[in-house]
């Protein structure tokens, strides 16, 4: 048998049992395949569908951002953490992209709150210290 004509519709060539009498033809791989006309783009109108990590860059790194900067909000580093957390969950949720959004929200939120648990802390300090500066003064009067 020549092993290119193996798919053949011929019943002559095909003839794998052995016998003359039963007879299998192999189906032709191209044409009689019957998912062959299946839509391979998805569903989504014959575009391409991107892969599941496009863009997801941006939320997994918003979301890192966040973690570092709610974990470190004594430090003066979580200003610029938590800025770049806002900025990469923001321009994620602007692209709109449905897959990680939680993640980018996440971060974003979680961004947020540590810049404002940052500034909160800069103010109960800056009024300590005013405090302290205005009593040292009230007792060195006396």
């Amino acid at each position: 048998m020549d092993e290119n004509n193996i798919y053949n519709n011929n019943p002559q060539q095909n003839d794998n049992s052995g016998s003359a009498g039963n007879n299998t033809v192999f189906p032709d791989p191209v044409y009689n395949d019957p998912q062959a006309d299946r839509n391979t783009y998805g569903g989504n109108g014959g575009q391409p569908s991107r892969g599941p990590e496009q863009g997801s860059g941006f939320a997994i790194a918003s979301l890192v951002l966040g973690i570092v900067s709610i974990v470190l909000f004594c430090a003066s580093i979580n200003i610029v953490t938590g800025i770049l957390g806002i900025i990469f969950g923001a321009i994620y949720l602007v692209k709109k992209y449905p897959e990680k959004r939680g993640m980018a929200l996440a971060g974003l939120i979680l961004s947020i709150i540590s810049i404002a648990l940052y500034v909160i802390l800069l103010i109960i300090g800056i009024a300590t210290g005013i405090s302290a500066i205005n009593s040292l003064d009230y007792y060195n009067t006396f």
